[in-house]
């Protein structure tokens, strides 16, 4: 995992936190566009991870304990928590949209904790024998 990856991190649980504040606060409209904002971001680092990150990892390492699944299945579900504040969005439910934005917050949290934790300490391991 590399610095950027690390920053990138940071600045998406960020932009997440103002969306949470914003609709704590009873500021759907706000909340709702950040989101929105947020969401293209999410979609875009989770593109990078899967497209670059996580097959360079694989080079490098050989993937030795099974991580790249875990962080794919982790990925998929970040998508359908997404999907979920979306719909509430849609369907103008306050209730469920800060539901939906405190699950997400969560799963966001694990994941980033997960990646940091499971890439990182073996980032810079050889690949291993062929």
């Amino acid at each position: 995992m590399s610095n950027y990856d690390e920053i990138e991190h940071r600045r998406l649980e960020g932009a997440l936190a103002e969306v949470v504040q914003l609709a704590q606060r009873g500021n759907s409209l706000g909340a709702a566009n950040v989101f929105g904002e947020f969401r293209r971001a999410l979609a875009c680092h989770l593109d990078q991870e899967e497209t670059f990150t996580l097959p360079e990892f694989r080079r490098r390492t050989g993937d030795p304990y099974g991580m790249v699944p875990i962080i794919q299945a982790q990925h998929r579900e970040l998508e359908q928590a997404l999907d979920r504040v979306s719909a509430a969005i849609s369907a103008a439910d306050d209730a469920r949209f800060c539901a939906a934005l405190l699950e997400l917050d969560a799963r966001l949290s694990a994941h980033q904790a997960a990646e940091e934790l499971l890439l990182s300490p073996t980032a810079d391991a050889p690949a291993p024998p062929a």
